[in-house]
């Protein structure tokens, strides 16, 4: 073995295990005869990966929209790592392998094996595309590097002898390819093609990032590629049709989308624009049935199933259609692009009755051998072979294998037994060690079974990690075939596929102890009741049965298990033959006694590595967890195993790339013999029952709910079809429902009779009722018996005798026709009423009633009112609306229709306060002719609301109108609160200015003020307001140092306005100001002293006084003389201060207190009389009096 190039340190062995699933990314004929470890190499630096790296991705490559534009879309595509080994193969030569994990290749056998990436970019619909690389990252890697050669993959096939054609497959290496000098001339990113699922369009993009230049031995990697997505609109766009096949809200997290909101809105399709159609045809059909001519009769209860289940079904023959594959093909496509979007295609009958397409090459069977698919017919939209529609064949010969064809999906869907045998499942299949019997598998088989089963029921330790990670509550039963004895290590090798996951090292003893089985056990669990059926192994070549176990169309045709018929996913070679022979796939499906309800099987040999990958998109399209690493926004999850078929392909084409020869021979092979529309059934069928109206009104808009419970309890994601009855228009409405078991219809249904209510459920009995559609009678409306009334009478027209036989009457609508109108009161009544009009001769008006029933349906009737005249001689006059109302001013209208016997001498328009005005009269005098007048009306008041009508006098008297109001202008003053002034403790002036007097003048105005913004509770009233100008207000009674609020004010009779707020603030109260005095009549033990208040502070004093003491500046807290306080205190005052000690020294200040605080006067001082100076004055007095 040559030395490793890549100077790259081993990646220890315990992370070989954890990624053995690249080890062998090159299936086929080469034996490794011996390989160097894998080594981890980061691209950014080129550095090994240690443990202490984190975890690695399982796929390195990375495509990210960085940013986009209406015009273009910034993208990149980049790779973190890859995997390097050394590998000797079967020629004797060692090898070099550049291994991309999750990469596919389009390599063909013997051509250096480099791999890359594939991405489908959502684009707009009809969109051009134009790539343009910006920059590339490149890498290289050392020198002498072989890259080793793609070899033939291994076909999982068997001969009935037991030899296996995988055995004898030889190297391939091609010279050519290996001797071509330079890098490849196409850049590691291009888009390849634009693929169409359904209207949805997609750039498809591919990353290459390996390149080799084989005659250097060079290899280089680009780690990075930035590129645009340049793109051009198209002009129009193509109208969105409704598709039930759609789900809103689905989407795949690493779908790359570079539409704009206007393309997505663009792209939303409105229901409303696609309305029934009378008779269902090709194009309206949302079911399509293709049938063998002598098959319709045998398909026909299928139909009126799917009909029943709210489906728009169209049978054609093929007399309608054409016999070739061409026709065939053209004929689905017609029907897809116009009308109903087509969901469902049934072809019935065996590939010699109606024919599939042929394809032509085989690698296994040879470049001149032919096989079929139906694949073809379902890719009908864009030029690709992406799946649009859910196909599915029923392989019959006649009719009465057709017939038990369609009678076992009737009783699957309609009448299952309530068994929990649809919580089972058969696993079939063999751990195959035949190359050299080292304990170590050979192929994926037991693998993906062990995947499987853990997955679907309890622990069978696949998965890592403690616990059972999944389990969704099956049965398993196995039937295992062992190439090497269970009691030893047997190991999991194999390679990798898009959609594995990477398994235990060791077979679990869990999964070992299910033991071996064969056709006996097959059998058993089939008879007894299971769901689905998986083989994974090899299929015998003739298309006979599997291989490992041994089970053959002879052991399917002594099958006994009746209705409890499984779903059979034969993922192994040439089981799914349908032309030219009867092969296995037909045994199951033909089966009189049991059998199956739905298979899939190749048509012809296939290849390990994809069919693997192929399981995994099945029964990810039934959980959406089972591979983790992927999902599509292509193709829902579903319970329909045809549509899971749809996702499984997808599968294949995102792992290996869709121009992968392979991926594409799978994807064509596999075809699905069955209901497509059919739903896999899981548990125990629970009983439905159903809650509806029992009858709706046709053709008019019903609301109603149908809900649903399932063995009581309330069901959601139930289908609910209402259908129209038999021979009449087509018409179906379906609605799911919602978390509490409701369907909510707004519908209006177009047929009378009974309609079907169908509610179904993959895992429930169908629910089947009935609704009757009553057409409604419309109501009868009776406008009453005509009527002779004279002028000025009231009259009543009566509806009251209109009915409706068949409901109620909700709406009465009375208008008038003919004659002078009149003033009708309570219109929407049976019974309004109005006052005859003055006629000039007898008259005659007419009304129409409309009646309306509870269902919209309506009706009306006519009635004559004649009106007779009865002032005969008398003028007749009406009153015209008032125009031109002003303050005072306004202009009266009337209009003379008669003038009477006599002329009027007088005429004009009668105005006051209350209605029928007659004491203030214009008068325009006397007239001679008929026709309208007007008169001017003055004096009146501003903002008042009067009644006017005309009048009209000749010598036989006087007539009026009738009354009209209308109100003069008015408008309320206009004021500005200009300034404020003089301002003081309890006092402050306030200025404001009229600008406008209003109509009618102000009677009051003045100043609002208060502690809050915009004050209008505390006002001053200055009185009427003669005339604009300023005013001012004086506002008292305020608090000292108190912010205020305050704006003029006006008002009149249509109102008050303001003026804006201005704010001002009172003087606040200080300290007052107090003087000393002098002491006076010093005594001994008394004194009196006086002070003087010269200012206040701003208030009423509350105290003033004297305190004294023996220590200079005394306060309150000493000895305290309080006089009283006059007025608001300002003055001087005095008083005597008593209890002093003889010959002492005081100190004194006067004081004087208010809210402030104390203010206190100067300190003065005096000296009290002391006991010998009173002494002395007493001794000479005695000396005195004593002398001789």
């Amino acid at each position: 073995m040559r030395r490793s190039k890549w100077k790259i340190e081993t990646r220890p062995a315990l992370w070989v295990g954890m990624f053995m699933l690249f080890l062998w990314v090159t299936p086929g004929a080469a034996t490794v005869l011996a390989a160097q470890e894998p080594q981890f190499v980061r691209l950014t630096d080129q550095a090994p990966l240690t443990m202490a790296d984190a975890q690695l991705d399982e796929n390195p490559a990375a495509f990210v929209l960085e940013s986009k534009t209406l015009n273009q879309a910034v993208l990149s595509s980049s790779l973190d790592y890859c995997i390097m080994k050394q590998v000797l193969l079967s020629d004797n030569h060692t090898y070099d392998q550049v291994i991309l994990p999750g990469a596919g290749s389009p390599a063909a056998p013997g051509e250096p094996n480099i791999r890359g990436y594939s991405h489908l970019v959502r684009i707009p619909s009809g969109a051009g595309i134009e790539l343009i690389v910006d920059n590339i990252d490149w890498v290289s890697f050392g020198e002498s590097v072989v890259l080793d050669p793609v070899q033939p993959p291994f076909p999982d096939v068997a001969h009935e002898d037991g030899s296996r054609p995988a055995d004898t497959l030889s190297f391939e290496k091609q010279g050519g390819a290996y001797a071509r000098d330079g890098f490849s001339e196409i850049l590691p990113v291009v888009r390849v093609k634009t693929v169409t699922v359904r209207g949805k369009q997609y750039a498809l993009i591919t990353y290459r990032p390996l390149d080799y230049n084989p005659a250097q031995s060079q290899i280089r990697l680009a780690v990075r590629v930035d590129y645009r997505l340049l793109i051009a609109r198209p002009e129009t766009r193509k109208v969105p049709r409704p598709d039930q096949l759609s789900i809103p809200g689905l989407h795949d997290p690493n779908e790359i989308d570079i539409r704009s909101g206007a393309d997505i809105s663009a792209e939303s399709p409105d229901a409303a624009a696609f309305l029934p159609v009378d008779t269902v045809t090709a194009a309206s059909a949302d079911y399509l049935i293709i049938t063998a001519d002598a098959l319709e009769a045998a398909v026909a209860p299928l139909a009126a199933w799917k009909k029943k289940k709210g489906y728009q079904v169209y049978t054609a023959n093929l007399t309608e259609v054409g016999s070739t594959s061409a026709l065939i093909q053209s004929y689905i496509e017609t029907a897809y692009a116009s009308g109903t979007v087509t969901a469902y295609v049934l072809l019935v009958g065996d590939h010699e009755l109606l024919p599939a397409d042929t394809i032509t090459g085989h690698p296994y069977h040879g470049s001149t051998h032919d096989w079929v698919t139906d694949l073809s017919y379902a890719c009908v939209d864009g030029a690709d072979n992406y799946p649009d529609l859910v196909i599915g064949r029923l392989p019959g010969d006649d009719t009465a294998e057709v017939t038990n064809m369609v009678n076992k999906i009737l009783a699957y869907e309609k009448t299952p037994p309530s068994s929990d045998r649809f919580g089972h499942v058969l696993l079939a299949g063999q751990f195959q060690d035949t190359d050299d019997f080292n304990l170590k598998a050979d192929r994926m088989f037991m693998e993906d079974l062990n995947r499987i089963g853990d997955f679907l029921g309890p622990d069978y330790d696949f998965f890592s990690g403690d616990g059972d990670a999944f389990n969704k509550g099956f049965t398993i039963h196995t039937a295992l075939q062992w190439d090497s004895s269970t009691g030893s290590d047997l190991e999991y090798v194999g390679w990798s596929y898009p959609g594995r996951i990477t398994p235990p090292t060791l077979v679990p003893a869990a999964w070992k102890a299910m033991g071996s089985g064969n056709a006996t056990q097959i059998a058993q669990a089939i008879n007894d009741g299971v769901s689905i059926v998986v083989h994974r192994d090899h299929g015998y070549s003739s298309g006979s049965g599997w291989a490992d176990p041994h089970y053959t169309s002879t052991n399917v045709d002594a099958l006994t298990n009746g209705t409890l018929m499984p779903v059979v996913f034969s993922l192994n070679c040439a089981t799914g033959w349908f032309d030219s022979k009867d092969s296995f796939a037909e045994s199951w499906m033909e089966n009189t006694n049991g059998g199956a309800v739905g298979f899939t099987g190749a048509v012809r040999i296939s290849y390990s590595g994809w069919n693997d990958s192929l399981h995994a998109g099945i029964f990810d399209a039934f959980w959406d967890d089972y591979d983790q690493t992927w999902t599509s926004s292509r193709y829902p999850v579903s319970w329909r195993p045809a549509s899971a078929m749809n996702r499984a392909k997808d599968r294949l084409f995102s792992g290996y790339g869709a121009s992968n020869s392979y991926a594409l021979l799978t994807a064509r092979m596999f075809n699905w013999f069955g209901d497509p529309e059919m739903e896999l059934r899981t548990s125990t069928p629970a009983s439905l029952a159903a809650t509806h109206p029992a009858t709706l009104d046709a053709g008019v808009l019903e609301s109603f709910t149908v809900r649903v419970r399932a063995d009581g309890v309330l069901l959601s994601d139930a289908r609910v079809a209402l259908v129209a009855p038999d021979g009449g228009t087509p018409e179906s409405h379906v609605v799911y429902t919602d978390s509490n078991g409701a369907a909510d219809f707004s519908v209006t249904l177009q047929n009378s009779g009974t309609y079907k209510v169908t509610v179904t459920e993959h895992n429930s009995v169908p629910y089947e009722g009935t609704i009757t559609a009553v057409v409604n009678l419309p109501p009868n409306a009776d406008a009453g018996i005509d009527q002779i009334v004279d002028e000025g009478d009231g009259v009543t027209l009566d509806g009251t005798d209109s009915e409706d036989t068949d409901g109620t009457i909700t709406g009465w609508a009375w208008t008038q026709t003919q004659g002078p109108t009149v003033d009708l009161s309570s219109a929407d009544s049976s019974t309004p009423t109005f006052d005859a009009p003055r006629v000039a001769s007898d008259t005659e008006l007419i009304f129409e009633l409309t009646v309306t029933d509870n269902n919209n349906a309506s009706d009306s009737d006519t009635c004559s009112i004649f009106v007779q005249t009865t002032n005969a001689g008398l003028p007749m006059v009406t009153t015209q609306a008032v125009s031109d109302a002003g303050y005072t001013t306004a202009t009266g209208n009337g209009n003379i229709i008669e003038p009477g016997i006599h002329n009027p001498t007088a005429h004009g328009v009668c105005y006051g306060l209350s209605p029928n005005p007659t004491a203030s009269c214009t008068d325009e005098g006397g007239v001679s002719e008929t026709g309208t007048f007007t008169t001017a009306i003055t004096g009146l008041d501003p903002g008042t609301t009067y009644y006017a009508r005309a009048y009209a006098t000749n010598t036989e008297g006087t007539v009026y109108g009738d009354d009209v109001t209308f109100t003069t202008d008015s408008r309320i003053p206009a004021v500005t609160t200009q300034s404020v002034s003089d301002v003081s403790y309890t006092t402050a002036s306030i200025t404001g200015n009229i600008t406008d007097l209003g109509m009618p003048n102000a009677t009051v105005h003045g100043v609002c003020y208060g502690l809050s913004a915009n004050p209008a509770t505390t006002c001053t009233d200055e009185g009427v307001a003669l005339a604009s100008g300023e005013f001012t207000s004086d506002l008292s009674g305020l608090d000292p140092g108190t912010m205020y609020h305050a704006r003029a004010y006006a008002t009149n009779s249509q109102g008050t306005s303001y003026g804006a707020d201005i704010i001002f603030t009172t003087q606040a109260v200080t300290l007052p100001t107090v003087m000393t005095g002098s002491a006076a009549n010093i005594g001994e033990m008394s004194a009196v002293c006086s002070g003087e208040v010269t200012h206040n502070g701003g208030e009423d004093l509350t105290a003033c006084g004297i305190c004294w003491a023996t220590q200079v500046d005394p306060t309150l807290s000493d000895s305290v003389w309080q006089g009283p306080v006059t007025g608001n205190g300002v003055g001087s005052f005095s008083g005597s201060i008593t209890s002093l000690k003889p010959g002492t020294t005081y100190y004194f200040r006067a004081f004087a207190t208010n809210s402030a605080g104390t203010a206190y006067g100067s300190s003065q001082s005096f000296k009290t009389a002391s006991d010998d100076s009173i002494l002395l004055m007493i001794i000479p007095a005695i000396t005195k009096k004593r002398a001789p």
